[in-house]
């Protein structure tokens, strides 16, 4: 999987359309304070969650996002894929993030 990158907000939970900026910066790691690229909001999922694009430097990265708990996670297929390693099991909010996507 890819790298793990956090939002530059201070809010906790999953981000819900209009409830922050439209733009906000990208972290390395929470504790690194320089955003390293940026998050655009485009659009929202079926639950209200904003749905982002999300460049580094000045490389886009492929795919949609969602941020839980300043978190970037990959938005796939109308459930969230965490950028971790194996076995390739998650849990955000209370769903199950990878398993029944790599049966797909």
């Amino acid at each position: 999987m890819g790298q793990t990158y956090f939002a530059h907000i201070s809010q906790t939970g999953a981000v819900k359309y209009e409830q922050v900026p439209g733009s906000i910066g990208v972290l390395e790691m929470p504790d690194k304070p320089m955003p390293i690229g940026e998050a655009t909001c485009r659009t929202w999922d079926e639950n209200g969650l904003a749905v982002w694009t999300l460049r580094i430097g000045k490389e886009e990265i492929p795919g949609r996002w969602i941020i839980v708990d300043r978190e970037i996670l990959h938005a796939l297929i109308g459930r969230w894929l965490a950028p971790i390693s194996p076995p390739f099991q998650a849990e955000v909010s209370g769903r199950d993030c990878a398993s029944s996507l790599l049966r797909m």
